[in-house]
């Protein structure tokens, strides 16, 4: 075989092997589980928000990539809340709640947030890294997750709630 025959099919080989595992990277579709966050106005359940988008974000006010990370949340929510996209900022950090509310106050944050409700119910959502994001489809179904923060993860996000709200 020649040089550029080898090339050829190694290029190809290459294209194959990214196309398969690519079509992987996006978890399997799963029920997601129910869970409750307790706000100044009251308990917001996962469960009250069905046939909407849904955001579950796990934050702790100690934690800098969650502060890095709520301001374009923030921003997405401002533009497509009322297309039907909903946010449970859920605190796990364990601190004292007036932190955490200081933090969401000093960010601007106006999506729902707070403690859970129970802590038994976080399980489901925890990753043992923050920030956690878990997005829910109109049928309460997980159809992405994220650890961390980067700029290229909120593109994403984006690109999915965008996705969501189409179907």
């Amino acid at each position: 075989m020649s040089g550029t025959k080898l090339l050829v099919a190694l290029v190809a080989l290459c294209a194959v092997i990214v196309a398969v595992s690519l079509s992987g990277s996006e978890p399997a579709s799963e029920p997601a589980q129910d869970i409750g966050i307790l706000t100044d106005s009251g308990e917001k359940r996962l469960s009250q928000l069905k046939g909407k988008v849904v955001l579950v974000e796990m934050w702790a006010s100690w934690c800098g990539p969650c502060r890095m990370s709520m301001p374009g949340i923030q921003a997405l929510y401002e533009q497509r809340h009322k297309d039907g996209f909903e946010v449970l900022g859920v605190n796990v950090g364990g601190d004292e709640p007036s932190v955490g509310r200081q933090m969401v106050k000093e960010l601007g944050i106006t999506y729902p947030t707070g403690p859970p409700t129970l802590q038994a119910e976080t399980t489901p959502y925890s990753t043992g890294s923050l920030p956690s994001m878990v997005l829910i489809d109109k049928k309460g179904m997980v159809r992405w997750k994220q650890t961390g923060y980067s700029s290229a993860a909120e593109d994403e996000m984006r690109a999915k709630v965008d996705a969501l709200l189409k179907e």
